[in-house]
């Protein structure tokens, strides 16, 4: 059977793994040049985090970093083998290089100029000018959708070079994530699935940079509102899972073809130009980033979709990541980062109307 397995493993040209009861079965030749250090009948665990060993999903996407590479984890579960495959994905180097100095420059000049004539615009217009008003809304709304692309594109750059770290304090996850639900769903109204926070903790103190998960979150729940029927349901989780918070962000909308599904945190490299920046939801930089995010806080972020039926993504994130340490600090109040970040995150679901105030404070 083991070597029937092998067998099918060395078709691929990534490294494959075959995992039962937490121990490594089958290692194909690509594993074993890639990981020599590892052996069959390693426990997995201590190789690979245990939200994807023991992950309860039949299929699910997921990224690691091993050695200093990244590779993104493709697993599927059959008759109680786990089959995992690590495609190694671009360097740091790689992502800043699909994205020219002079296209960046280029769209940043834009991004201003936009601004710029709206905020020019609007200190011109007359109070009964309608029209106007149509206009620089537009502007408005225009300028936070670039934003919000090149802003999470070089947050992404600069978290996989390790040029930016992660500000931690200590947050009430309960309240950070009450707070942001609730923000979402009275920026976004009705004509839009319906968003819900469930959870049976009063409190849950961590150690994160509130900032960052909450970018993180925004972007997992505007991702499931694109994709879900104004009828549907768009669910945040969060529980405890030993020593990590697990947060969940589900939904019953489309789900993800089978042939988009496999390179859903990286397709955006082979593609990324100003045509990409400009797709519904930046071409798929969003997700990427949080799964950097979630990476950098020392914790994982599993993917699981079905066509038809849904997506589900979990994110497990330490209470106290390592090598962070106890913080001396009191907890940190949650507050969350001000309106321009969720006018900025939110900008592919609001309408330009909302956006007539300008830029919100």
């Amino acid at each position: 059977m083991d070597k029937a397995l092998e067998n099918l493993l060395e078709l691929s040209r990534d490294p494959m793994f075959a995992v039962a009861a937490g121990k490594i079965r089958v290692m194909n030749a690509a594993a074993k040049k890639a990981f020599p250090d590892r052996r069959v009948g390693d426990a997995a665990a201590g190789f690979l985090p245990d939200s994807i060993v023991f992950a309860p999903a039949e299929s699910f996407l997921s990224t690691v970093n091993l050695r200093g590479v990244r590779y993104t984890v493709s697993a599927l579960r059959s008759d109680g083998v786990l089959f995992l495959s690590l495609v190694e994905e671009k360097s740091p180097a790689a992502l800043r290089g699909c994205l020219s100095d002079s296209m960046m420059s280029g769209m940043l000049s834009a991004l201003f100029n936009i601004g710029l004539s709206a905020d020019r615009l609007r200190s011109g217009q007359k109070s009964d000018d309608a029209q106007t008003q149509k206009y620089y809304s537009a502007l408005y709304r225009n300028y936070y959708a670039l934003y919000r692309r090149l802003g999470n594109l070089n947050t992404l750059c600069a978290l996989s070079e390790g040029s930016m770290d992660l500000v931690m304090v200590h947050t009430d996850l309960v309240q950070l994530c009450g707070e942001l639900v609730s923000s979402v769903t009275m920026l976004l109204g009705d004509g839009l699935a319906r968003v819900e926070f469930v959870t049976d903790l009063e409190h849950l103190p961590a150690s994160v940079d509130a900032n960052k998960v909450e970018r993180l979150l925004l972007n997992l729940l505007s991702n499931s509102l694109q994709h879900t029927a104004p009828d549907g349901l768009v669910r945040l989780r969060l529980s405890k899972s030993g020593g990590s918070a697990l947060l969940s962000v589900d939904d019953n909308g489309d789900g993800i073809p089978p042939a988009q599904l496999s390179s859903v945190f990286h397709s955006f490299l082979n593609r990324l130009d100003s045509e990409s920046l400009a797709l519904p939801g930046g071409g798929g930089i969003g997700l990427a980033l949080c799964s950097v995010i979630a990476e950098k806080h020392g914790g994982t972020l599993v993917l699981e979709s079905r066509e038809g039926e849904g997506t589900c993504v979990r994110v497990l994130l330490p209470l106290s990541p390592p090598g962070v340490g106890e913080l001396q600090s009191e907890m940190h109040p949650y507050t969350n980062g001000g309106m321009h970040l969720l006018y900025t995150e939110l900008s592919e679901l609001m309408g330009s109307e909302q956006y007539a105030g300008g830029f919100p404070d």
